[in-house]
């Protein structure tokens, strides 16, 4: 297990603004206890913080890896080490970025090879071997980095064939055999920075055996009283796996907080009322909530 923390330090000292972020690695006893294994500060360098971090696949050193990203375009690999009985820090990408943005996502293809990395409203190919942008063999034309219309939310990767990425304006499908955007449709009417950065990436999920896409849509309904509450109807869009046909749509009565593949059929959410739901798309064709 791997947690990330910010440790702010005591009030009323010259320091009091340094805080401190922490990276966590755990192991689990035979008793089924976490118990703290490695513990790295400021893993990338005083004062920046950690923006996201993704576990490597399992061709991967068995997916005792991981990835870690920083605002500034860092990226860092850590791996666990037989011979040092720990973890280590294995690849590092220096920052290349002269600004800071808190729009950075990560997705990772399952044989190990391939990093994307968005940063920003940019999307670059890295090759794990080198730690380096992605070069095809001989062809000038490989896709290796993309600049979309807005800053990046989230990307999944589907098939290892199409990557979906959600920016502020618009959600893509990038067909990586051809190298382009195959398909995409407008957020913003729907959105309209109900968002912040980076919480797109929880309203989003696919299946990895189908290719399924879930994409949540929560909609502030207009009240006539503005002594009332406010109040929230959600609905969940399923497409298929480029985006190319629209396979259902599910309305909930809430507002949906996070929604996630089962490793089924089925897709599951929480709302705000810490109400459990199932979205399936093979059985019926209504919400069961639990």
């Amino acid at each position: 297990m791997i947690t990330y923390e910010i440790e702010y330090p005591p009030q009323d000292l010259l320091s009091s603004h340094d805080l401190v972020h922490v990276l966590k690695f755990w192991n689990q006893d035979s008793n089924g206890e976490w118990v703290l294994k490695t513990k790295v500060l400021n893993p990338h360098g005083i004062n920046v913080p950690v923006t996201d971090i993704l576990a490597a696949p399992l061709s991967v050193n068995k997916s005792q890896g991981c990835l870690t990203s920083d605002n500034n375009g860092g990226l860092k690999y850590w791996s666990f080490q037989e011979t040092a009985n720990n973890w280590c820090l294995s690849k590092v990408s220096l920052p290349n970025f002269n600004h800071y943005s808190n729009s950075v996502a990560l997705a990772w293809s399952r044989d190990g090879s391939l990093i994307f990395h968005a940063f920003d409203d940019k999307m670059t190919i890295i090759e794990f071997a080198h730690f380096g942008k992605f070069v095809g063999e001989g062809d000038n034309n490989t896709l290796n980095e993309l600049t979309l219309d807005s800053p990046i939310q989230s990307m999944k990767l589907i098939n290892d064939t199409n990557l979906i990425i959600a920016t502020h304006n618009t959600l893509n499908a990038v067909n990586l055999l051809l190298g382009t955007i195959v398909k995409s449709f407008d957020l913003y009417p729907y959105v309209n920075g109900v968002y912040k950065s980076g919480h797109l990436d929880r309203l989003i999920a696919c299946d990895e055996k189908s290719g399924r896409i879930a994409l949540v849509i929560n909609q502030k309904l207009k009240s006539h009283d503005s002594k009332t509450e406010l109040s929230y109807r959600s609905r969940v869009l399923i497409f298929n796996s480029d985006l190319s046909a629209r396979l259902g749509v599910y309305t909930h009565n809430d507002y949906i907080s996070c929604i996630s593949w089962n490793y089924d059929t089925d897709f599951i959410f929480m709302d705000t009322q810490c109400r459990l739901g199932v979205v399936s798309t093979t059985t019926n064709t209504e919400i069961a909530d639990e």
